[in-house]
């Protein structure tokens, strides 16, 4: 197994990343890009002031191998799925597609896949509405969870390989698929299931955008695609909040900014600083999802000792979230987790960024002290929270069926990849309640 491990980074040049001197280097690639950049070049029309961009040849490519991986024969050349976490959030789903792209390119037969049933594409409106704008259909050019069974192609030996982008270790749909997997590109924490052993390259950067490491592997491959340019340059500017101050990035993700915000990426006239706007608009509207809607809409599950956990994520203060908390225990239940965490990212009126957090579970015994020491864990491995008050603005009483414990987080660049290793040391180390 081939692991780069990267902090920050200041090289303008994705083949001189810096790399442990114990580890791999990346490859030079520059031959085989100088060929990619003379054979394919997107066609770019412009219409009423928009980028108009179809991905031609890569669009092309994809549309087929989605086609051969969900109604082809065994005869058919074996896919490769490159699948993006269980959130599939943007920047996931940016990711997915950019890498199978530049994998479709290099020759195989090669499809995104998103991790969630297509109809909770609309849940995500930044996605959404950034495939779009970005003229990648989704339909044609993406499989969703309920359209592939990837266990099912891997017993019909139609399965090549699984590339993970943005996590490192299969889970969900993908749970069980872990000999099948031969990349990783991610920014998260290393679960380390991969051993030094595994034929597996495993690229992780702690950078703030996963797309950020995307980017370089398309600089790599010479494609200069406005679609895809487009869609990582979205989810780079929405991970990094525009490398604001508040914002966990490196000096490799203001790289991929500067290149990425770069014509033909944006539109005539338009700034990144308008795009991130635009973007971050729509994925904090959410004034309009139900409860339950808010809690799957980024959602992720895992086995920490002997529970299993589930992390929601969204944009909507938990005093403005219609009958949350009353959600909860029916969420948990649905799910088949002993404790959900809630995690509300927002700015407020005065367009401050702002985080909460909220921890459940049931009404069993022991939970309510199961919760108090989860807080008091979270806060001595560096998490700073405060207690959310009761009363006028979150009602805690009105959840009947929960156990729940509010908190602001004092420290806004905790997010859920913080979050989830501090709650998996805490239940770790827990005997069952």
């Amino acid at each position: 197994m081939r692991i780069r491990f990267t902090s920050t980074i200041s090289s303008s040049s994705p083949s001189r990343t810096r790399t442990d001197s114990n580890l791999c280097v990346v490859h030079n690639t520059t031959s085989r890009s100088r060929k990619v950049s003379t054979e394919i070049r997107p066609h770019i029309s412009r219409r009423s002031g928009h980028v108009q961009a179809s991905l031609m040849t890569h669009s092309a490519k994809l549309a087929d191998s989605k086609s051969k991986a969900t109604t082809g024969k065994s005869t058919d050349a074996p896919i490769t799925i490159v699948a993006g976490n269980e959130a599939a959030d943007l920047d996931s789903i940016a990711c997915a597609t950019a890498m199978a792209a530049i994998l479709s390119v290099k020759g195989e037969c090669c499809v995104p896949y998103v991790c969630v049933p297509r109809d909770d594409l609309p849940l995500r409106p930044d996605a959404q509405w950034l495939l779009e704008d970005a003229g990648v259909d989704a339909r044609e050019a993406i499989v969703f969870a309920d359209e592939l069974d990837i266990h099912n192609l891997a017993s019909e030996g139609r399965l090549k390989s699984l590339v993970l982008v943005d996590h490192n270790a299969p889970a969900g749909p993908l749970a069980g698929l872990a000999s099948n997997v031969s990349r990783v590109v991610d920014h998260h924490e290393n679960s380390g299931t991969f051993a030094s052993t595994d034929a597996v390259d495993v690229t992780i950067e702690m950078v703030g955008s996963c797309s950020t490491l995307v980017w370089g592997e398309l600089e790599k491959a010479g494609i200069d695609d406005p679609a895809l340019r487009r869609l990582l340059l979205g989810a780079v500017l929405l991970d990094t909040q525009n490398l604001g101050d508040g914002a966990r990035h490196t000096n490799k993700d203001a790289q991929a900014l500067a290149s990425l915000a770069a014509e033909p990426a944006l539109r005539p006239g338009e700034t990144a600083a308008a795009l991130y706007e635009e973007l971050k608009r729509r994925r904090f509207d959410q004034s309009n999802l139900s409860a339950r809607d808010l809690l799957r809409r980024d959602y992720k599950q895992w086995r920490m000792g002997a529970y299993e956990v589930g992390i929601a994520s969204f944009g909507v203060p938990f005093q403005d979230a219609c009958s949350l908390l009353d959600a909860l225990g029916s969420f948990r239940d649905e799910r088949g987790v002993d404790f959900l965490v809630c995690m509300s990212a927002f700015n407020d009126a005065d367009n401050n960024f702002k985080r909460q957090l909220l921890l459940s579970g049931g009404k069993e015994p022991g939970v309510a002290e199961s919760l108090k020491a989860m807080g008091l864990s979270l806060e001595e491995q560096g998490i700073g929270i405060q207690a959310l008050d009761d009363g006028s603005e979150v009602n805690l009483n009105k959840s009947s069926d929960s156990d729940v414990l509010c908190f602001i987080q004092k420290d806004v660049k905790q997010s859920r990849k913080q979050i989830q290793p501090c709650l998996l040391k805490f239940f770790e180390q827990q005997q069952s309640v």
